[in-house]
């Protein structure tokens, strides 16, 4: 077994026989239903259980990083079971202070494991997309350098799209401005989203869902070359039927080399809402 060990958080939505089959330890973050209900993300709720209790809800739910203690547990709990050095991946932290946890905790456990803690600079399945190549590089052998250039070449590749079905979540959140959030809802306008250096851009504005998922395949095939192979992504908020039926036009459009499908677990839908679609991918 490899003496390097991959650790994320729960945001990078990755599926589960993939984190089993790969070996990745996910710490999770936190939601809070009424200041009163906590719930640990993918643990405590289910993705459906979550977009349940999510419309449900009077009050919106807030979500909340790991403290550095709990990442020092888990950087202390592999290192008991013999690894010697840790890389460590996580939201882009002008999203969450979990990378700053994280970093904090690296401090606190220099003298029994050596860890790296990297900024993502992406979310759900961006992440993902990269901890799984980590995870797969350390399994055939890779040095810890080699696994470090690997992540850093994919944050600079990674290219993320996602349509919202309803621009409310993340104006409460404040991940998008007040202008954007009123042109939306006043028009129709269905804003094409992209996640570029740790930050959501609207990258173009579409009128109605279905002109905005045909223009998110346009967009997406306009970026890869012609003939390359790609590492793919589809996710969703409680939108997987909708999803299933682009699955194939997206197989068939960026030659896709694997895709995977995932939920988007709570916390990323606390921000984002119910009927997101996501389309991440890059070239291989």
């Amino acid at each position: 077994m490899s003496k390097i060990r991959i650790v994320t958080d729960s945001t990078a939505d990755l599926p589960k026989e993939l984190i089993e089959k790969y070996g990745i330890t996910i710490v999770p973050l936190k939601i809070h239903f009424n200041d009163v209900e906590t719930y640990l993300d993918g643990v405590d709720l289910t993705p459906g259980e979550f977009y349940e209790k999510l419309r449900n809800s009077e009050k919106p739910p807030t979500t909340s990083q790991p403290p550095p203690g709990e990442f020092v547990s888990t950087y202390e709990n592999l290192a008991l079971k013999g690894a010697e050095e840790i890389i460590s991946i996580h939201l882009s932290k002008k999203f969450s202070g979990t990378y700053q946890s994280a970093c904090l905790a690296k401090n606190l456990v220099n003298e029994k494991v050596n860890v790296e803690v990297i900024d993502s600079q992406s979310v759900s399945m961006g992440m993902g997309l990269i901890v799984l190549a980590a995870a797969k590089a350390a399994q055939e052998g890779k040095s810890f350098q080699e696994i470090l250039a690997l992540v850093n070449d994919l944050i600079n590749k990674m290219t993320i799209y996602f349509i919202v079905d309803t621009l409310d979540y993340l104006e409460k959140g404040g991940r998008i401005g007040k202008a954007s959030y009123l042109l939306g809802s006043l028009l129709s306008i269905k804003p094409i989203l992209e996640i570029s250096d740790g930050e959501i851009h609207v990258y173009e504005k579409a009128r109605g869902r279905s002109k905005a998922i045909e223009r998110l395949l346009e967009i997406a095939q306009s970026k890869i070359k012609e003939n390359s192979k790609v590492m793919c992504s589809l996710v969703h908020c409680d939108a997987l039927p909708e999803l299933m039926k682009l699955s194939n036009k997206v197989t068939e459009i960026l030659n896709c080399e694997d895709l995977i499908i995932s939920d988007v677990g709570g916390v990323i839908g606390t921000h984002v809402g119910p009927g997101t679609i996501g389309l991440i991918f890059y070239e291989i």
